[in-house]
């Protein structure tokens, strides 16, 4: 019988998924996005509300504790699991106390202008992008399936043979 969570908690409930293994990808670009120094805190925030940010956290934790490291998610909407950053100032004062930011924004939701404000605010307030974690695409739509097929087997093929 599936539980409630089964939904968003992909990485526990589909482990091996092409989703959690996106998380497990994510993990493993924030971990070798800065070989100086460890990151030990990554606040998770957003362009707008309800693009997702509290399934990426749980998700990325997840991933980030099977690799044997000790998670702490801290959802106080003051921060790590913080509110989004256009229209609350907490997230962007959070934002350079952190050792980095991953950026949530929802492909059907968030506008450009809003995606480019929100990253033009997180670099304002001198934030570590980490990256972006682009939600709810449809690859399917408007040629996104044709660059996925083809990123996806050209990387393996040699298509000029």
């Amino acid at each position: 019988m599936p539980n409630k969570y089964s939904d968003w908690l992909v990485v526990k409930s589909k482990p091996k998924s092409h989703v959690s293994e996106a998380y497990r990808a994510l993990r493993t670009n924030i971990e070798f996005s800065n070989l100086d120094k460890p990151l030990n805190t990554i606040m998770v925030t957003s362009a707008v509300p309800q693009e997702g940010k509290n399934t990426n956290t749980v998700n990325l934790a997840l991933t980030i504790a099977e690799s044997g490291k000790k998670v702490i998610i801290i959802d106080a909407n003051l921060i790590f699991d913080s509110a989004p950053v256009i229209g609350f100032a907490d997230s962007l004062e959070l934002a350079n106390q952190v050792d980095g930011v991953v950026l949530i924004l929802n492909a059907g939701m968030v506008t450009r202008d809003a995606a480019k404000q929100a990253k033009a605010l997180l670099e304002k307030a001198k934030a570590k992008i980490l990256g972006v974690v682009l939600n709810n695409v449809d690859i399917k739509r408007e040629g996104y399936y044709y660059y996925y097929h083809n990123y996806n087997y050209s990387k393996y093929y040699n298509t000029e043979e």
